[in-house]
């Protein structure tokens, strides 16, 4: 086996590292062996910070979520997608520029991601240890003030290096027949992923000296269960990548929605809140498709000439296929989301007084705003999770569905006895107290266990 090879098949990740800095003759050799990484079409769309600074790192440790060896470490690097040159390019030559697709996202991250195994090869080629950051993207946005990144370049990952103060067992990868597949893609991989498991099983056994024993697919199966990091994609469109295009159909983004029934002064305190007696039975309504909207960080607009518009947040239940009378909430929901049942105030206070639906008052276009759908972690457990809503970064709504008057079953069974329910219709279930007006300029972003679901911003 070849020096190369060697090194390359020796990797660990190092969080520990000895006092001694990080000379600027290996920063710049680490640094140049980047620029030398492949580029798709010469592009070259990443840059790559280097911080030395104790504060700097301080505050970048407790944005990554406290990890220490990121403040700890003699050199972090900042590794981010960067369009700006290409701007320039575009500016200089007089042409369009547009780099909102999907493509130009992947080629800055494949780009990045290049760059950084260049970067710990290159570190560990000179006896320097290190280890990738993916909780560079836990707070984006606060990353991108403090090192002042401009619109067009996003921090995809950190890299902390430094000599190695620890060493550690190499952690096992999966063999080799699972991932090299010849000619085409070989599906009988769970033979080789049980035997994976005992391995990684024994590793942390180990590792740890007994206290910790976990199989890859445990680890696995936690980690795709819920959608990670939901804050990156409204993030992402605000530095000006995925981009919609233009004239999209929003409708077509609810392909397959059927009914939507809500539900309303399901908490007691909202009722009071708005001086309504707390019903005795669910007071059922319902919204049209068209007032469908989805929360994927973009504008929306209002008819603001109507009157007042409120905001309610509420979690959003979607019947997976259609529902006989003998089968239960459990059977036939897999799928959440948040959403925001938006209301013509004084439009629903005249109808009310004169006896009339509260159609006109619930169903203008975007009245109902839809989080992208997550999993749902079953009725008893959804009881001690909070659901909130932030307008212009201050929560104003946050609520518990132990806290409803009628549960989740409960509403699934009237709604199942009244009218039927088929795949695709979706369920309102209220809203807490803390509704308020919606005003042209908010910001809004939509909170399920303190993680971003989705946001919009109110158009002008």
């Amino acid at each position: 086996m070849n020096e190369i090879i060697k090194g390359m098949s020796a990797h660990r990740s190092i969080r520990a590292y000895q006092s001694e800095n990080v000379t600027k003759e290996q920063i710049q050799m680490i640094t140049n062996a980047a620029r030398w990484a492949s580029t798709s079409n010469h592009v070259q769309a990443y840059s790559i910070l280097s911080i030395q600074s104790k504060q700097t790192k301080q505050t970048l440790a407790e944005l990554t979520g406290g990890q220490k060896w990121v403040e700890e470490c003699p050199v972090f690097f900042v590794l981010c997608a960067d369009y700006t040159r290409q701007r320039y390019a575009s500016e200089k030559h007089g042409v369009s520029f547009d780099v909102g697709g999907a493509e130009q996202l992947l080629v800055a991250a494949v780009d990045v991601a290049l760059v950084a195994q260049n970067m710990l090869l290159a570190a560990e080629s000179i006896n320097l240890g290190g280890v990738m950051i993916g909780g560079i993207r836990n707070q984006p946005k606060e990353v991108s003030e403090l090192l002042g990144l401009p619109d067009y370049v996003f921090p995809v990952m950190g890299l902390a290096i430094g000599a190695p103060g620890q060493d550690i067992t190499q952690k096992p990868r999966l063999p080799e027949q699972a991932v090299v597949h010849e000619e085409v893609y070989n599906t009988s991989q769970q033979e080789l992923i049980d035997t994976y498991d005992a391995e990684i099983e024994g590793y942390y056994l180990e590792r740890t000296n007994g206290n910790r024993s976990s199989t890859w697919t445990e680890l696995m199966a936690q980690y795709t269960s819920v959608r990670k990091r939901a804050h990156m994609d409204h993030f992402l469109k605000e530095k000006g990548f995925l981009q919609s295009e233009k004239g999209e159909n929003e409708m077509n983004r609810f392909t397959g929605i059927g009914d939507i029934y809500c539900v309303g002064r399901n908490y007691a305190e909202h009722a009071k809140e708005l001086g309504n007696d707390v019903p005795k039975q669910p007071l059922l309504f319902t919204k049209p498709r068209s007032s469908l909207a989805l929360a994927d960080g973009q504008q929306l607009a209002f008819p603001h000439n109507k009157g007042s518009i409120h905001y309610e947040i509420e979690l959003v239940l979607k019947i997976d296929r259609d529902v006989n009378q003998e089968d239960k909430l459990v059977d036939v929901v897999s799928e959440v989301a948040l959403g925001l049942d938006l209301t013509l105030r004084e439009v629903q206070d005249t109808l009310k007084k004169k006896g009339h639906p509260w159609l006109r008052a619930k169903g203008f276009p975007n009245a109902a705003v839809l989080t992208p759908f997550f999993a749902f972690t079953g009725e008893e457990a959804c009881q001690t999770i909070p659901f909130q809503l932030q307008k212009n970064g201050e929560l104003v709504q946050e609520g518990y569905t132990s806290q409803m008057i009628f549960s989740l079953s409960a509403l699934f069974e009237e709604v199942k006895r009244e009218f039927g329910l088929r795949k695709g219709d979706l369920l309102f279930t209220g809203t807490p107290k803390g509704v308020g007006e919606l005003k042209q300029g908010d910001h809004f972003s939509l909170y399920f266990n303190h993680e971003e679901k989705g946001s919009f911003t109110v158009s002008e």
